[in-house]
């Protein structure tokens, strides 16, 4: 779609916000999980940085997107895929990501050790089918510090009522 008819769809009474609006709507409120798929660096970057959301924001995205943002600036927060306990030493080699994304595939123990070995936060996708209490509760039973949700209002009175939220 163009931006144009992209602009003009109806997001729920309101015009669908460019990224530039959604980071200046979220400034002072809450952190951003920017999932990055055909986006510029620099563009990113500089929507971070003109919203003041650089220090607010986990960018997450394929390796090489993610070492031309670092080059950019290097104290950004990226969140790569973990894959597999090899694939992840790569990636720490080459970005030393302070966190590693996880799906239903890598969400292994394994992985998932090597990951908290290296001092990184885990964030897991509980989506679709894998988006429920008990699939919560075994993210957080294996270490999980970030849950990606379909349902957050559930999920944040899920855990506060475990006494993990405050």
């Amino acid at each position: 779609m163009t931006f144009a008819r992209i602009r003009s769809l109806d997001a729920g009474g309101a015009q669908v916000p460019t990224l530039e609006e959604a980071l200046t709507l979220a400034h002072g409120k809450i952190g951003v999980y920017v999932d990055s798929k055909a986006i510029a660096p620099e563009g990113l970057v500089a929507a971070l940085e003109k919203t003041g959301m650089s220090a607010h924001v986990v960018i997450y995205g394929g390796v090489e997107f993610l070492q031309k943002v670092k080059a950019l600036r290097p104290g950004l927060r990226v969140m790569p895929e973990a894959g597999d306990p090899v694939r992840l030493a790569r990636i720490i080699d080459v970005l030393n990501p302070p966190v590693a994304a996880f799906d239903a595939h890598d969400f292994r123990d394994d992985t998932i050790a090597a990951a908290k070995d290296a001092g990184m936060k885990v964030y897991v996708d509980r989506l679709g089918a894998a988006d429920n209490p008990a699939a919560w509760q075994d993210a957080v039973d294996r270490g999980a510090d970030g849950i990606q949700t379909d349902h957050p209002a559930q999920l944040v009175q899920f855990l506060r009522e475990k006494k993990l939220h405050p």
